[in-house]
C-alpha cells in the first residue's frame, strides 16, 4: 500500500452530484474560500452554523487544491480562511485566519513542492513537515 506524503485539505461542498461545488463565503473584502486541516473542524464548522446543514466534507489534496484557484471552481475566489471558527461570524474574526489566495497559493508551492523542484531543495532533500 502507498501512503500519501501530504494529508488533504478539507472543504465544505454542495451534495450536489459527484463533483465539488465548494462552500465560499460572501465577505466584504471579498468571496473567501473556508479550508480546514483536518475533517473534523470541517463538521464542527457546518454543524455549529445551521444554513450549512446540507454540505458534505470533502478531502482535497494540496496539488487538486491549487488547480481549483487557477481555472477551477475557486477561480474567482479572492481570499482563504484557514480553519475558521464556527462562531466567528465576524468580518474581524474571519479576517484574522485570512489569507490572500496569492499568498496561499504560495505557501502551497512553497510547503508542498515535490523535493529538487524549483531548485530550492536538494535531491533527497524532502519539505518541512513531511518526515
Amino acid at each position: 500500500m502507498i501512503k500519501a506524503l501530504y494529508q488533504p485539505f478539507w472543504l465544505l461542498s454542495d451534495d450536489v452530484g459527484e463533483g465539488i461545488n465548494p462552500l465560499v463565503l460572501r465577505r466584504e473584502a471579498g468571496p473567501t474560500l473556508p479550508v480546514f486541516s483536518f475533517e473534523e473542524e470541517a463538521i464542527l464548522y457546518r454543524l455549529f452554523r445551521a444554513s450549512l446543514s446540507g454540505l458534505r466534507t470533502v478531502p482535497v489534496p494540496p496539488g487538486e487544491l491549487a488547480s481549483f484557484f487557477l481555472s477551477g471552481p475557486c477561480s474567482r475566489v479572492e481570499h482563504v480562511a484557514l480553519d475558521p471558527l464556527p462562531e466567528a461570524d465576524g468580518e474581524a474574526a474571519v479576517a484574522l485566519v485570512t489569507l490572500s489566495r496569492e499568498a496561499f497559493l504560495e505557501m502551497l508551492a512553497r510547503r508542498f513542492a515535490r523535493p529538487g523542484c524549483h531548485g530550492r531543495d536538494r535531491p533527497g532533500e524532502y519539505p518541512r513537515g513531511v518526515l
